[in-house]
């Protein structure tokens, strides 16, 4: 009997019947810090995708750009705009999509790859959105959300960095 119950805790078998340590490599504090900046980024890409995706109308720095209010755009201009506003919506909130699915099933598996994808993808859809803000804010003098865009950039470049920090580079070579 003693066997059998030490047999059981040897193995690594918890009472649930599931096993302790499958012997999977532990994700490193940092890399854990960068998948957390990740899913946050990604939720906020999502909500802010959300909300250009169903927004009636444009936004407000849309109305201070074009100088005019929603009621004042031909009907025809409004339709192009909120496809347009509606579609990109779309977009980010499928990028947020992709996102949350590499932190989870690459990144926080340990895959070189995701490493790299996630903060190239991440500037190349933030670097020209923020350039497309800042020139509208510059031309026109409309409170774009520059600084929303440049906090999440900035997190992006954070959760960059912490995912190589600890890592293990792929250079080093192999016994």
């Amino acid at each position: 009997m003693k066997a059998a119950e030490g047999g059981a805790a040897e193995s690594g078998i918890t009472d649930s019947g599931r096993p302790a340590d499958c012997g999977a490599p532990k994700m490193p504090v940092s890399l854990r810090v960068a998948s957390g900046l990740y899913f946050a980024a990604s939720a906020a890409v999502a909500g802010m995708g959300l909300l250009y995706a169903l927004w009636p109308r444009f936004m407000p720095y849309h109305s201070q750009a074009a100088g005019l209010t929603w009621e004042e755009v031909p009907p025809r201009w409004q339709a192009l705009h909120l496809a347009f506003q509606h579609g990109a919506g779309a977009l980010a909130v499928a990028y947020a999509v992709l996102m949350a699915c590499v932190n989870a099933f690459a990144l926080r598996r340990g895959a070189r790859w995701a490493r790299i994808a996630l903060p190239v993808s991440g500037a190349a859809v933030g670097l020209p959105l923020l350039s497309v803000v800042i020139s509208l804010a510059e031309s026109t003098g409309a409170e774009t959300p520059t600084v929303p865009l440049a906090l999440g950039m900035a997190v992006f470049c954070a959760a960059a960095v912490l995912s190589f920090v600890g890592s293990k580079s792929s250079r080093s070579p192999k016994p």
